[in-house]
């Protein structure tokens, strides 16, 4: 009877240590998993998306609308569906921008943009230019746009296209990285 007394106290000592050491942490140390164990965690989205910005003065400046658009909260980002964003300049001419996938940094810093990616700059009327690509980054803050893929710029009936670009967007510098090829037409 004494024996097993002393093997219910002896049991009853090392069960919870073993099952600390089993299990690895104590309740208080557990951590939420990685955002790739979450799998596709969302936490908010919007359907039939239509939003608007607008400037201290109350002057709209961007708009941007989606098919939807989903918040992932463990990569700090949204997910957007056919994003169709338009820039409105001081001047009242607008840049848009479209594509089938983007995505938009929770700071709007970074907006990417994937999928048959459109930039039409309109602040010639006569003559807008359309810059095509697959993948675009555009820096919000910098209004620069850049991308390593190949790009395909059109203005009236000419062509340029090349294989990366970096394109400030205020200033309609451009900078083509390398396999320039262009034809020009009157």
């Amino acid at each position: 009877m004494q024996s097993r007394i002393r093997l219910f106290l002896a049991a009853l000592v090392l069960v919870p240590i073993l099952l600390y050491w089993g299990f690895g942490t104590a309740p208080s140390e557990r951590r939420l998993p990685p955002p790739e164990a979450l799998g596709q965690a969302r936490d908010a989205f919007i359907n039939q998306a239509d939003i608007r910005q607008f400037n201290a003065q109350g002057t709209l400046t961007e708009t941007m609308v989606a098919t939807r658009i989903e918040h992932d909260p463990y990569a700090r980002q949204s997910l957007m569906d056919e994003p169709n964003i338009v820039l409105i300049r001081e001047d009242s001419s607008t840049i848009v921008l479209t594509s089938l996938h983007g995505e938009l940094s929770d700071d709007r810093g970074l907006i990417m943009l994937a999928g048959d990616v459109r930039v039409l700059d309109n602040r010639n009327a006569q003559q807008p230019a359309l810059m095509t690509t697959e993948i675009l980054r555009y820096h919000t803050e910098k209004d620069l746009a850049e991308t390593d893929q190949k790009v395909t710029f059109t203005v009236g009936k000419n062509i340029m296209r090349s294989v990366g670009m970096e394109a400030n967007l205020h200033s309609s510098q451009l900078r083509l990285l390398s396999n320039v090829r262009g034809i020009y037409r009157d």
